[in-house]
């Protein structure tokens, strides 16, 4: 009965004679790039081996591996243990978080970029389960870390994915400003990528500036969500639109619009799941004060629960500031009970929220306070300053940079052999229908 046990024993907490001899040749030095190739294949290869052996390996580890030095071995076996559905992580966890964050600082980024989409499995499943455990805010720097030392540059990666999510649950947009203002057009690093990565991250950048008030960037990065070339609708889409038509009711005034060549059946169905959203914007359309505040009070529990209530009562602010615009273009004079009457405002709130437009240069008059009058004026810009010059000059730097962008991708899409058999075969055989996810 003793032998039985020991034999039991060791087969779940010893490995084999060849997962001995893999260990080993992890523990070999790799010099060159190709011998790093090699080790990787050889990993790959006997994947479904480490994936028998990876409970009891992960305990001792650090004691088989070394994260510096085998990082690319190190971060397979993650990698494994990542994929083993039948290990969740709980609090009692805690040994093995700090196991994965310690490896994102000491990790040899050399190494580990042989494996991309390994990273990519390591670092979601480290963001899923810190952000379920609430422990969101502890991996803001492993993967910032991570991110820098890799020198992705423009280059798009699933990771900054991650990192978005994690500032998001934890609430520090600022952290993730400089991640979610580049413009990520670069899908050619080697992740495995999906057009889901591309318009989440574009979803998390838009919540970030939200956050932060920049509504003409979150606005951006929504219309770059609903650039995403796809047919298909998911959960993404429909928070991205409820949230792309209050920035757009905030900023612009008016409702969203798509794409020339988005889906028409995804915009149907869109204006379905958000019906609440679409009724909103009609009122605010037509000015309809008291239609927008009972869309407001009816579905208060709703908002609340999709956690767009404080957008929700900042439209109805921007409401108020959009009649004063009309009213400017329209009017030198007004008084202010007559500007009250029109915003359903009193005199005092009509005045508070004139000041902090004209300290925002949303207008430029001028409030009378001897006879409650407001004058308005003209725009005194002439956009011949330095300053506006300087930014001028900018922007067109950045639209010569976009075309360069542009015109490179397209000489490598068109002499693409696997496309344009792809394309060939879809126009023959799918009678020229648009080119879906799976396509590209």
């Amino acid at each position: 009965y003793q032998r039985r046990v020991h034999g039991i024993v060791s087969i779940f907490f010893h490995p084999s004679p060849p997962m001995d001899s893999l260990l080993d040749m992890c523990r070999a030095p790799c010099p060159q790039e190709r011998d790093l190739q090699l080790l990787y294949a050889n990993l790959r290869k006997n994947e479904d081996m480490i994936a028998r052996y990876i409970g009891s390996l992960m305990p001792r580890l650090n004691d088989t591996l070394s994260m510096s030095n085998h990082s690319l071995a190190y971060l397979f076996m993650l990698s494994v243990r990542a994929k083993a559905r039948d290990m969740p992580w709980t609090k009692d966890s805690s040994a093995e978080f700090c196991n994965y964050v310690r490896f994102f600082f000491l990790q040899c980024s050399t190494q580990i970029q042989i494996a991309p989409d390994r990273v990519a499995i390591v670092s979601k499943k480290l963001v899923d389960r810190a952000t379920s455990l609430g422990w969101a805010a502890h991996v803001i720097q492993p993967i910032s870390s991570m991110i820098s030392r890799m020198a992705l540059g423009d280059k798009f990666a699933p990771m900054f994915v991650d990192f978005l999510q994690v500032c998001l649950s934890s609430r520090n947009y600022h952290l993730a400003e400089d991640i979610a203002s580049g413009d990520k057009l670069d899908m050619s690093y080697g992740y495995p990528l999906q057009a889901k990565n591309v318009v989440l991250f574009y979803y998390y950048a838009a919540r970030v500036f939200i956050g932060l008030k920049k509504f003409d960037k979150a606005y951006r990065a929504l219309q770059m969500a609903f650039a995403v070339p796809g047919s298909g609708l998911s959960m993404i889409t429909v928070e991205a639109y409820k949230y792309y038509i209050l920035v757009s009711l905030i900023l612009r005034g008016q409702m969203p619009t798509f794409p020339r060549y988005a889906s028409l059946t995804m915009t149907r169905q869109l204006q379905k799941y958000c019906s609440v959203y679409v009724s909103l914007g009609q009122a605010f359309l037509a000015t309809n004060f008291d239609q927008v505040k009972k869309c407001l009070q009816v579905n208060h529990e709703r908002f609340v629960k999709e956690r767009t209530f404080g957008l929700v009562n900042q439209c109805v602010q921007a409401l108020s500031r959009r009649t004063i615009l009309k009213l400017t273009q329209t009017y030198l004079t007004l008084s202010l009970e007559y500007i009250a009457d029109r915003i359903n405002l009193t005199p005092k709130e009509t005045e508070n929220l004139l000041l902090r437009m004209i300290e925002n240069g949303e207008v430029h008059a001028q409030i009378s306070q001897r006879d409650q009058m407001v004058y308005f004026h003209e725009d005194p810009e002439d956009y011949s300053s330095p300053a506006a010059l300087l930014s001028l000059d900018r922007h067109v730097a950045d639209m010569h940079q976009m075309n360069q962008r542009l015109e490179n991708c397209h000489d490598q899409m068109v002499t693409d052999q696997k496309f344009i058999g792809r394309a060939a075969g879809i126009v023959r055989g799918g009678r020229g229908r648009m080119l879906d996810d799976d396509d590209y």
